[in-house]
């Protein structure tokens, strides 16, 4: 019988020290079981429908893959997809049998357990080391950037089947762990934290790593590759302070290991050269996954090794925590470049919560949890979201760290760890915060979290404002565009660039002088966040030559209209002295003739505009005019712009002139009072 996920926050009770092997039985581990395990049955569905039969292997040995957009190829997109979704099908053939879970209509036990047997024959029969067929792009895979990554997979996916799979099968299994992890003998491990962190990459080698020496401890290289995954392992999360740190890890003074840094001092990241709280994260999942291989597929041959912990508290409590979400995600100041609102984030939290006991991992990951439920059910297949970035790559993704939060509750598990209060964590975490090294601030308060950000390795300074709402969260998301972004914008399309760095006023005020790239107009920006309930945008264009604006985007926000999120707004604002009402569907531009706005009631949006002449001509009166509109796909969210200063357009400005734009955004709705 299928249990049913249940809208519910999960508490937990109880520590467990890393050194403890304990099968996890108190009931919120046993909740949290469920819930991936119901998801990922669902899940079966998607997957059953990408399988696709392929050749022979030349032992003929019938295989068969599961189909991403590169289908069946030798990259990523190919080989990471068909291991993740082998892997997919035999845990649920596994754990779905031992729980007696009702599968899908039109879906058995059976037909997983030969789809995932098939898909794992083709991702071995396709690896360098082997050669017994080649992909569909007649290459083969494996000894590259990432392929480690994709090995794990069919080290679990192997692990899962068990006696399912022939002698036969465990040799050419057994070859490709070897030649991956041979492959990492022979190389330095790489270190390097300035735009491109190379912690993310050190991670995913020791799962590899701790594979090889779990499932072949006798192999004469075991030791060689338990010792290489503890040299990567401790170079994941590396600070310059390293380098004087006498803290025995695995009985050898810290400094001893270290030869280079993957963090900045603040244990602050960047990866895709901006400060990315996705790969912020991404780390601790993976040397958690090395922990769970050498309980589960090694049986206590290796130990966990103190490596695998190195600054993983230190960097979640001084850089995740203050970016953390209601709703389980994190803060993208910068923006992002994958989907949002994956909730990816959900197996860190609980590496966190089960292997130190943390209750403030614990409120994330259960807020994570609820969501990525919620949004798979979006999907009538089983999918976790509409619209992927990166199409079934992405399902594979988001489904591994699911099956991943499953293992962390079953394997390690959290009795006695309470899940902290979201109200309680505000007031230890709120207030505001500057990451120098990203020049980055934030500030969090009960109404709402804010985060401003300039960027040097894109050239940007770009914001996101979240109204903390229960119930309606992710009515404004981030995005980038032209340089800047939320809350910031710009006037006639044009791209602008960093003229003065951030500047902290006092702990609630920046300021930043951005330029248009044609040198057109200077743009100064002053956010205050002095009120607790809302923030204070002053947006000062001056003219530089003259100039007519033909478009005036500054203070833009973007808002969710998704059907994860809500695909129908309330948006209020008062006309002729009366309270108008709109249901706004983002199906036509919406012009609102009025300095404020409301929307669902939760959030006001207030704007004052003025217009400053060296003449001291006063300009011809401008209404005070929003448009929302022009509905865009923004990281797999459907959304539409709110443009505060529309009635803007058509000033003219001579030299000198400015326009001062005022915009107060605050958690609450004032229009009735």
């Amino acid at each position: 019988m299928a249990y049913k996920i249940e809208k519910i926050f999960l508490t937990v009770f109880s520590v467990v020290l890393m050194s403890q092997q304990v099968s996890a039985t108190n009931r919120d581990d046993d909740n949290i079981r469920m819930q991936c395990l119901d998801m990922l049955v669902d899940f079966t569905k998607y997957v059953t429908s990408i399988y696709t039969e392929a050749n022979q292997n030349n032992q003929s040995v019938k295989t068969g893959y599961f189909k991403a957009n590169n289908a069946g190829m030798s990259n990523e997109d190919g080989v990471r997809t068909n291991a993740d979704m082998s892997m997919i099908c035999a845990f649920v053939y596994r754990y779905g049998t031992e729980k007696e879970y009702q599968l899908p209509v039109g879906i058995t036990y059976d037909s997983l357990k030969k789809m995932s047997l098939s898909a794992l024959r083709y991702a071995y029969s396709t690896h360098k080391s082997n050669r017994l067929q080649t992909c569909t792009d007649n290459k083969y895979w494996g000894l590259c950037w990432e392929s480690s990554l994709w090995t794990e997979s069919i080290a679990f996916a192997a692990y899962f089947l068990g006696k399912d799979l022939t002698a036969a099968d465990w040799m050419y299994i057994k070859k490709v762990l070897e030649a991956e992890a041979d492959y990492d003998l022979d190389r330095k491990v790489p270190t390097g934290y300035i735009g491109d962190t190379k912690a993310e990459e050190n991670g995913w080698e020791t799962n590899v790593l701790a594979a090889a020496c779990s499932l072949m401890p006798d192999h004469p290289h075991a030791r060689l590759w338990y010792d290489k995954m503890r040299e990567f392992a401790f170079h994941c999360l590396t600070v310059a302070a390293d380098s004087k740190d006498t803290t025995p890890v695995d009985g050898i003074p810290a400094y001893k290991w270290y030869h280079g840094q993957n963090l900045y001092d603040d244990y602050t990241l960047q990866n895709h050269n901006f400060f990315h709280t996705n790969y912020q994260s991404v780390i601790i999942q993976e040397l958690a996954e090395s922990i769970l291989i050498l309980r589960m597929m090694g049986k206590d041959h290796f130990p966990v090794s103190q490596t695998l912990l190195w600054h993983q508290k230190d960097m979640f409590d001084n850089v995740i925590k203050y970016f953390a979400l209601p709703d389980g995600e994190l803060a993208m100041p910068n923006g992002s470049d994958w989907s949002m609102l994956t909730y990816d984030q959900m197996p860190s939290f609980a590496a966190i919560a089960t292997l130190f006991g943390d209750g403030d991992a614990l409120m994330m990951e259960m807020a994570a949890l609820r969501n990525t439920y919620e949004r798979q059910q979006t999907t009538r297949d089983g999918s976790w979201m509409l619209r992927p970035d990166i199409g079934a790559r992405r399902m594979g993704v988001t489904a591994h760290r699911v099956m991943m939060t499953y293992l962390m509750h079953d394997i390690i598990g959290s009795k006695n760890v309470v899940a902290s209060y979201w109200d309680d964590f505000v007031k230890r975490y709120g207030k505001p915060r500057y990451y120098e090294s990203q020049k980055t601030w934030r500030n969090l308060t009960p109404d709402y979290y804010v985060s401003i950000a300039q960027c040097d390795g894109l050239h940007t300074f770009s914001g996101i404002f979240y109204p903390i709402v229960r119930g309606n969260e992710n009515i404004l998301i981030p995005y980038r565009k032209n340089g800047t972004g939320s809350l910031i914008g710009w006037i006639n399309n044009s791209k602008l660039k960093v003229k003065e760095n951030i500047v902290l006023q006092n702990s609630y005020v920046t300021k930043i002088v951005l330029e248009a790239n044609d040198s057109s107009y200077a743009q100064e920006v002053i956010i205050d966040a002095n009120d607790t309930k809302g923030i204070l945008i002053n947006i000062t264009i001056t003219a530089n030559n003259d100039m007519t604006v033909n478009s005036d985007k500054t203070g833009m926000l973007v808002m969710s209209l998704d059907p994860f999120t809500r695909e129908q707004r309330k948006i209020s604002y008062t006309a002729g002295g009366h309270v108008k009402t709109t249901a706004y569907e983002g199906k036509e531009t919406l012009t609102i003739d009025a300095s404020q706005i409301d929307i669902d009631d939760a959030l006001s949006i207030l704007a004052e505009t003025c217009v400053l002449s060296n003449s001291k001509k006063k300009n011809a009166p401008r209404c005070h005019r929003m448009i929302i509109g022009d509905p865009e796909n923004v990281n797999s969210i459907q959304t539409v712009k709110i443009y505060p200063f529309a009635g803007n357009k058509g000033t003219i400005l001579r030299k000198g002139d400015k326009i001062i734009n005022k915009l107060t955004l605050r958690r609450f709705s004032t229009l009735q009072k």
